[in-house]
């Protein structure tokens, strides 16, 4: 979204805390330390981060409001999700 050309490894940890952050304070243990890939949240959040370091770092092309990303995100994988409910 960003049109960045590359993703340097600060963008990546901001990625990551992203990703951390999807997994509540009670649900934390030596079993339990990555969200669930069916998070509502996990991507939106993750796409954001991402987006947001870039343009702090001054890689993106494309530069976005806080949160439009992760709207954009959303919305993306409602389609996604509607498409595949019409399969058979």
């Amino acid at each position: 979204y960003t049109k960045a050309l590359r993703v340097p490894r600060e963008a990546c940890l901001d990625a990551a805390a992203a990703i951390a952050q999807d997994v509540p304070e009670s649900a934390l243990n030596p079993g339990n330390i990555l969200p669930t890939p069916l998070s509502d949240s996990l991507y939106p959040a993750t796409a954001d981060a991402t987006a947001q370091s870039l343009i702090r770092l001054g890689l993106a092309q494309r530069r976005c409001a806080p949160g439009e990303v992760a709207k954009r995100t959303r919305q993306l994988r409602a389609a996604v999700m509607a498409r595949q409910a019409s399969l058979p």
